[in-house]
């Protein structure tokens, strides 16, 4: 899936790309060079970390909580260039912070209770990364400006995980799974759409919304013999656990442009 992924934003790349090269020559005194930070927040799929039990045995419980990740904060900075009049580039870096509720270190918890007299307790802390570049259109509407962009991002996901299970009947080990730093990285697509509104001097505030394919599929980490360990869904499966960050974002961005500035972006 994380091939077809990557192979899918490279090629979508290409043809959004491709026309910002051969459109260059016209117009290239129009340039202007900004900078803008960005923070939001985003729903995520987070399936495998949702569904994730220490156990396959314990898929039926018989109560406890159960919290999930769907919201995190997205924050960071970008860089924009401006060729063209209608059309530039967008180059970026976000950090993501996924927790419950959408904070900025919170843990994702589950707690569950199982019978006869046993209790599971999993503890997992998610943050995440986001380098893009990002082909750009951008269309005049009154003093405001609406953008489309869309390209291939790096996604990176880090992972720490705390599993306790404790029995007042009976005796056994606790599962395997604890660990802290397993890490992956994976190649994804990010579109976005917004409207940019003059401000103050030569500030802009834009609000966007978009979309990202961001499914970090794979990860590893290295065990207390320094050993490279991959993470897998449970104990009795061979397959990969992943860290999805795809879902709708919404981010609002300020934004300055540097000289040389343009006639054709200087609001009133």
């Amino acid at each position: 899936m994380r091939n077809t992924v990557g192979a899918l934003a490279v090629v979508l790349a290409a043809v959004l790309i491709l026309p910002g090269f051969t459109l260059a020559d016209e117009g290239m005194n129009l340039k202007k060079y900004g900078i803008e930070f960005q923070l939001g927040g985003s729903y995520m799929t987070m399936d495998d970390v949702n569904d994730f039990i220490p156990e396959p045995g314990f898929i039926t419980y018989y109560g406890g909580d159960k919290k999930q990740i769907h919201f995190g904060t997205q924050f960071g900075i970008g860089f924009v260039y401006r060729h063209m009049k209608d059309f530039g580039w967008m180059f970026g870096y976000n950090r993501f912070m996924a927790g419950v509720p959408s904070v900025w270190g919170d843990k994702y918890r589950r707690n569950a209770y199982f019978q006869p007299g046993l209790e599971s307790w999993t503890e997992q802390t998610i943050t995440g990364s986001e380098l893009y570049i990002q082909a750009t259109w951008f269309w005049p509407w009154k003093e405001r400006e609406i953008m489309f962009a869309a390209g291939p991002a790096v996604y990176s996901a880090s992972l720490d995980r705390t599993i306790s299970i404790i029995r007042s009947v009976g005796s056994g080990a606790n599962p395997a799974g604890s660990f802290s730093d397993a890490s992956g990285i994976a190649v994804g697509l990010l579109v976005t759409g917004g409207v940019e509104f003059p401000m103050k001097g030569n500030y802009y505030l834009t609000v966007q919304g978009g979309f990202r394919l961001a499914n970090v599929g794979t990860l590893t980490y290295d065990d207390n013999q320094d050993v490279e360990q991959t993470v897998y869904k449970n104990t009795a499966s061979n397959a990969t656990f992943g860290v999805d960050f795809s879902g709708a974002f919404v981010k609002f961005t300020v934004r300055t442009f540097f000289k040389p500035s343009s006639k054709w972006r200087s609001h009133k």
